[in-house]
């Protein structure tokens, strides 16, 4: 136990660490723990932050995934010696301050418009305001960005117009972002419509997530309306793409460094469904379900709320990337018409209404995906095992729709089930076989 005074030492420990955060302008705080002190920045300046902190009071950054489960995964400052030996400060985001998505968007926009317009520049205000502002279509002006954007978003917008540069040298082209212009409306307008008449049910963003628009000026009043189809409008800016004129561009906050991507520019993969499995560690324990292909997987479960589940991809394309509840059925759907599954809300009134009911039908699921399993419980012990569950309502919603899915993709052809996995994998990565080029730069 912590005697008395020690107590007293750390706590003053504490107060000269607080005092010192003070002087170096961090005044929005709160201790934690005993041994953890947390500072409010701007969400886009954590890492700065915590850099900044790190140097100025002499500790080290730690991003081990033993802080980073303890404080964030911005991991922390702690310190090995010194004043505040034994402390460590974390960040949390201020959501009191910082830019709403239109602003991010606008303001990397500008900065990308000043570097076209000014390929010298230093990023300076008087240039972003000549250069960027006059060269940009958007509600936002510089001199409403500027202050508030802090420290994490102009070096990010600094980072990703010089990252992206290079690939439209020599071009002078207006940045157009969706809060005020024509360009983006009627695009998007002319898009929509013709996804529709594709009889796809996909979102805008699945066709081309571009944040903002590079156009050539002679092309800003083009008459989207004359394409025939989707794919019409998706040649027509390949064509423009190549020819550097109409670039779309779909942006990530950055830090020190970014990366560029293009996507749907070439022929997409070859994917081939190879298998299933109801959890690794089996139906009962697991309550997702795993899809494999030929370069990788689809894990479909619930993350984190007992809710409807999603698709995540594990593999080299769209690593990471996910495909919502929604969307996730109406792949399934379009592409086999008798998929059906009852939502969350009805699952669960299932099992509230009559609990022997839901688990005859789900053990039969399960006797007829993975019979190991259903070899090794009775109907009893089966119920058991998942009344015994800290995340039982997860697990009734989550395996419920898992199995509907696994029984409806094994019901599946092997020309529907690559179909199936393709098109999971390319709405997770926004490169359906109707969707449009565009660069990513995260």
């Amino acid at each position: 136990m912590l005697k008395f005074n020690s107590f007293l030492s750390e706590a003053a420990v504490v107060d000269k660490l607080i005092a010192d955060l003070n002087k170096i302008g961090y005044t929005k705080h709160k201790l934690q723990t005993r041994n953890l002190v947390l500072v409010y920045v701007p969400k886009s300046d954590r890492d700065i932050s915590l850099d900044d902190v790190a140097k100025k009071l002499n500790g080290k950054r730690d991003k081990s995934p033993v802080v980073q489960r303890r404080v964030s995964s911005a991991g922390a400052v702690v310190f090995d010696s010194g004043p505040y030996s034994g402390l460590m400060v974390g960040v949390k985001p201020d959501t009191s301050k910082g830019l709403n998505t239109d602003e991010q968007e606008t303001l990397a926009g500008i900065f990308l418009a000043t570097i076209m317009h000014k390929p010298t520049t230093t990023f300076d205000y008087s240039d972003l305001k000549s250069f960027g502002d006059n060269n940009t279509s958007s509600r936002f002006r510089i001199d409403q960005l500027y202050e508030k954007a802090g420290k994490g978003w102009i070096n990010s917008s600094t980072v990703i117009a010089q990252t992206f540069y290079p690939y439209i040298r020599g071009k002078k082209l207006q940045v157009h972002q969706r809060s005020r212009s024509a360009f983006v409306t009627n695009i998007s307008t002319a898009a929509a419509a013709l996804v529709k008449e594709s009889g796809k049910r996909l979102q805008l963003d699945k066709w081309n997530p571009a944040d903002i628009w590079l156009v050539d000026r002679t092309l800003e009043g083009t008459d989207f309306s004359k394409f025939g189809s989707i794919l019409d409008l998706n040649t027509f800016l390949l064509d423009q793409f190549d020819k550097k004129n109409i670039i779309g561009v779909s942006l990530k906050q950055v830090g020190k460094t970014a990366e560029v991507s293009v996507f749907n520019k070439e022929t997409r993969p070859v994917i081939q469904y190879t298998g299933f499995d109801t959890g690794k560690t089996g139906f009962v324990t697991a309550l997702n379900g795993t899809i494999y292909y030929n370069q990788g997987s689809i894990v479909i479960r619930n993350f984190g709320r007992p809710e409807s589940v999603s698709a995540e991809i594990n593999g080299k394309l769209a690593q990471g990337g996910k495909t919502g509840a929604g969307p996730l059925r109406n792949i399934i759907q379009d592409i086999y018409s008798k998929f059906d599954t009852m939502t969350h809300q009805e699952i669960i009134a299932l099992y509230e209404n009559d609990q022997n009911k839901y688990y005859n039908e789900l053990y039969a699921k399960m006797r007829k995906l993975d019979p190991e399993s259903a070899g090794k419980y009775s109907l009893d012990d089966f119920m058991s095992a998942i009344e015994a569950k800290d995340n039982k309502n997860n697990y009734l919603i989550s395996k419920w729709q898992v199995s509907d899915i696994l029984m409806a993709i094994n019901s599946m052809t092997t020309a529907q089930k690559n179909e199936v996995v393709s098109d999971i994998i390319s709405y997770a990565s926004s490169s359906l076989a109707i969707s449009s080029v565009f660069y990513k730069v995260s």
